[in-house]
């Protein structure tokens, strides 16, 4: 069947403005927004089980332009390194693209994430629903970590949520709540994933 596609075009005033996904060795990176993760009609749902059914992320359009805002504002600040949103994979593909991309620019690091200050936003128990879970108004933001008292101080005056919840770092490896991952394998498979449909 025919794919609805639809494209935006923006004016950046000032390119320097612009925010990548990298981000440096010692940045430290937040989760800002609502976080209400669902795994419906996610990317991991559709992998794992073959399925495309189930609940969509909530939308509140207020919300989702108020925390755009809150970014844009902290953006112009000068606060922000690298900002992505968790509608295509969750917490841990849009994690993983920042350090690869990060990867990329900057060469060998690594990135850990402790996900127990998610409780600020619910009590989940559920691993999958936290770490593949896809949702609707809800960002990961990194930032020099010395900027870090001034950023939570400015995303109170927003109103927004938020939480810390890791820090890039020079060790090669991926590491969620102490458990470490191959960075070599999940990149490899990050850029080959494709491979198997066109040999």
């Amino acid at each position: 069947l025919p794919t609805a596609t639809l494209g935006m075009v923006g004016i950046i005033e000032n390119i320097e403005n612009s925010l990548p996904i990298s981000s440096d060795i010692g940045d430290s990176i937040y989760l800002i927004g609502e976080f209400k993760p669902t795994l419906g009609t996610s990317l991991s749902n559709y992998i794992l089980n073959k399925e495309r059914k189930g609940p969509l992320p909530q939308l509140d359009l207020g919300l989702e332009k108020k925390v755009a805002e809150g970014i844009l504002q902290l953006n112009q600040n000068a606060l922000l390194k690298a900002c992505i949103d968790l509608s295509f994979g969750g917490i841990s593909i849009a994690a993983l693209r920042m350090l690869f991309a990060t990867r990329k620019i900057k060469g060998a690091c690594g990135l850990r994430l402790d996900l127990e200050n998610l409780q600020i936003f619910s009590d989940i128990q559920n691993a999958d629903l936290i770490l593949l879970g896809e949702t609707a108004h809800s960002y990961l933001i990194s930032l020099h970590s010395n900027d870090e008292a001034q950023l939570e101080e400015q995303i109170k005056s927003l109103g927004l949520n938020f939480c810390k919840l890791g820090k890039f770092t020079s060790e090669e490896s991926f590491i969620i709540n102490n458990i470490k991952l191959p960075i070599t394998e999940l990149e490899q498979g990050w850029s080959s994933g494709l491979n198997q449909f066109f040999q």
